[in-house]
């Protein structure tokens, strides 16, 4: 990456819109900005692959963090260990 500052405002300001709009109250983040149900895995894939590709082009410890969170996130309510499935579909409760 160049480093140009105007990138990394642009990639600041996206990520924080990201946050501010779509940061669910019980943790992760809806998939649009109605919040609707059920919510899905797939913003957080999503999420998740473009902070390991932001951390890979800019080495900001920030966006590792985050995809750190992201697969946190993963393993507490998406990845079902028993029966060995990603859930899909979830509601307000992550049930």
């Amino acid at each position: 990456m160049t480093h140009d500052p105007r990138i990394e405002r642009l990639i600041g300001a996206t990520l924080a819109t990201i946050d501010h709009t779509l940061a669910a109250p019980n943790g992760g983040w809806a998939e649009s900005d109605r919040h609707e149900l059920p919510r899905r895995q797939n913003p957080h894939m999503h999420l998740f692959e473009a902070s390991l590709a932001l951390y890979e082009i800019t080495g900001e410890p920030a966006h590792l963090a985050r995809a750190s969170s992201i697969f946190d996130l993963f393993r507490q309510r998406f990845f079902d260990p028993r029966h060995r499935v990603i859930r899909e579909y979830f509601g307000l409760d992550w049930r």
